[in-house]
């Protein structure tokens, strides 16, 4: 299996047997990337963040118009999914050494979705409490799975698994992120 690419707003880029797999969810608060006016936003977000907050169906609306974008540019989508302030795309990426499926998903992306995606992220503000019960069960997760971790591990530990350990590190997300929701994020 090739190793994941960590994407800003907590996206995955996970290629398995010529197949791109993404995965979102609630988040903490995140700082949007592209400073200067809403004006240099692509017109699609702009109309989108125009009023400063992004709704369910607005991030719905950006994440479909994505989905378009990709096939309107010929990218075959083998699995979509939109579920609990996520979303989930399987596409296929042609051959091993091609990358121009990538580079329409990356344009498609920028164009559509990234600035709409950290604006409606960001609205998920979860307590502290619920940031560490969550952190405190991927680390479990981890070191059930036999991952090397200490228990007082960093969200900058925590990621570095995905480096060497990227199915696991990928499984003990849903861990943390149901024990973020039960501790009230």
């Amino acid at each position: 299996m090739t190793p994941f690419r960590w994407r800003r707003a907590r996206l995955v880029l996970v290629p398995v047997l010529g197949m791109i797999v993404i995965a979102a969810g609630c988040t903490p608060a995140l700082e949007p990337t592209r400073s200067g006016p809403v004006s240099d936003l692509p017109p699609f977000q702009e109309a989108i963040l125009h009023d400063g907050a992004v709704t369910s169906a607005e991030f719905e609306s950006a994440v479909l118009a994505t989905i378009a974008c990709l096939e309107e540019r010929g990218v075959v989508i083998v699995e979509f999914e939109i579920r609990g302030g996520g979303w989930s795309l399987a596409y296929e990426s042609g051959p091993e050494d091609s990358t121009a499926a990538d580079q329409i998903y990356e344009d498609c992306y920028e164009e559509r979705l990234v600035f709409v995606e950290e604006g409606y992220l960001a609205g998920f503000d979860p307590p502290p409490e619920a940031i560490e019960a969550g952190r405190r069960a991927m680390v479990e997760c981890l070191q059930e799975a036999g991952v090397d971790i200490s228990d007082d591990a960093t969200s900058t530990d925590i990621r570095a698994v995905v480096d060497s350990d990227a199915a696991t590190w990928f499984a003990c997300t849903e861990v943390r992120d149901d024990a973020e929701r039960e501790a009230g994020g």
